[in-house]
């Protein structure tokens, strides 16, 4: 299911709509891989670790690192919110 759908069945009906809902979407989404994945999942379970940093332990356990990774990807996320809005609009 694309998200130009997700944000149409979910109601959007204009670009400022589908916009909003669309970089929610993704907001979620780049938290959700912050908080779980990056600070649970990742720093202490070595099974789902990439190969290579199974060892990291320590590199893992930095929330700050993986905080500073997310932020410059906000405005990308606005990018691709006006994109599928765009989308959404267009074809629903």
């Amino acid at each position: 299911m694309s998200v130009s759908m997700m944000a149409h069945i979910a109601g959007a009906e204009t670009f400022v709509d589908g916009l909003l809902q669309v970089y929610g979407y993704m907001i979620v989404l780049a938290t959700f891989d912050t908080c779980f994945l990056d600070w649970v999942l990742f720093a202490n379970i070595k099974r789902v670790r990439l190969p290579g940093t199974e060892d990291m332990d320590r590199e893992y356990h930095q929330k700050w690192f993986h905080v500073k990774a997310m932020l410059p990807m906000l405005p990308v996320f606005a990018v691709g919110g006006v994109l599928v809005s765009l989308m959404m609009t267009w074809i629903w």
